[in-house]
């Protein structure tokens, strides 16, 4: 079991429910989650690689639906971590990429987009990851570090655009006293 942060609910990875979904804490641990396993020039979390994702599709004119689906593309990462891309790969772990597609596609569902715009996001998602590679091997420097704090606000103002719902209208649960 986790103990999420900013809702304080117990959740089991490995048996997620819609009803165990918080957008806050998604955008927490997204935040403070490192692209790359740390390999980087700075902290560039998966959140922030989230935001590059939405920003491309937005900036194409992509619906808010399938923006949407780019914001949180990677989001089941934010209770099963960031495997590197190559590890991904290997026959032992298909049991978990099986469990994160599941858990991607149940919280892009439970948040308003649709597993068929999660597939758009395929392209997205590798242009991301050619201009992060050209940062981080010096021939470029289009991404800027953001603190995991000012990535958090900026992960759940996106959402809030995407979605029309207010993030932070927390009328219905505990509001933790660090925001």
């Amino acid at each position: 079991m986790l103990k999420l942060v900013k809702s304080g609910r117990h959740v089991d990875p490995l048996h997620l429910r819609p009803s165990d979904l918080d957008i806050r804490d998604i955008a927490h641990n997204l935040s403070l989650l490192c692209r790359y396993t740390g390999a980087f020039p700075f902290h560039y979390s998966v959140a922030q690689h989230s935001l590059l994702v939405a920003d491309m599709m937005a900036k194409d004119g992509h619906k808010p639906n399938t923006v949407l689906a780019g914001l949180l593309h990677d989001a089941a990462e934010y209770v099963f971590g960031d495997v590197n891309y190559h590890l991904k790969k290997l026959p032992e772990l298909a049991e978990y990429n099986r469990r994160e597609h599941e858990c991607s596609r149940m919280i892009v569902a439970h948040f308003g987009s649709t597993c068929h715009e999660l597939e758009k996001v395929k392209t997205y998602d590798r242009q991301a990851a050619y201009l992060e590679m050209n940062v981080r091997d010096g021939k470029s420097y289009e991404i800027v570090e953001h603190a995991p704090k000012t990535i958090y606000h900026r992960f759940l103002l996106k959402f809030g655009e995407l979605t029309g719902n207010d993030p932070y209208d927390h009328s219905s649960f505990h509001l933790p006293s660090d925001l």
